[in-house]
């Protein structure tokens, strides 16, 4: 009996250990900002479908509601580009770039503009009308419209 008890004792003083020490050692989750669709403030939405986005971000649909050209403007690389081609366009950066290649060879479309920062991309969308981009939230985009895509 005495046995049984020290056995269920050690057991449980491991479980707690264990379980103790783990949750001590779990490294934080990164704080990661979400990527937002960014407008120039002449742009009347104030949200996007999913659809719509690709759309725009693919060529597909190259005017404002209210007949104003749009201007989709692109990050060339890095984080924040995947996160928008994953979560958004539901693509690789090589397929989008396939397509856009594909697209300017046939002459059907011509390549967006590209920026190589969130910064660049709000100055840029600001500074030009009809114009839209993405960025990571936690960039603090001042003098644009900012919209939510709608899942």
């Amino acid at each position: 009996m005495k046995r049984d008890n020290k056995r269920r004792s050690v057991a449980l003083t491991i479980c707690i250990l264990t379980a103790s020490f783990g949750i001590a050692w779990v490294p934080p989750l990164p704080a990661r900002g979400e990527v937002v669709a960014i407008a120039n403030r002449d742009v009347t939405v104030d949200r996007l479908s999913p659809q719509e986005v690709k759309n725009i971000f693919l060529g597909k649909t190259t005017h404002w509601s209210n007949g104003q050209r749009i201007i989709p403007t692109l990050q060339d690389q890095g984080k924040v580009h995947q996160e928008f081609l994953n979560s958004s366009m539901g693509m690789t950066a090589v397929a989008f770039r396939n397509y856009w290649r594909k697209v300017i060879f046939t002459g059907e479309g011509a390549s967006p503009r590209t920026v190589q920062s969130d910064a660049e991309m709000i100055h840029m969308v600001a500074s030009t009308p009809g114009a839209v981009g993405y960025v990571d939230n936690q960039s603090n985009p001042q003098g644009v419209n900012v919209f939510r895509i709608i899942h």
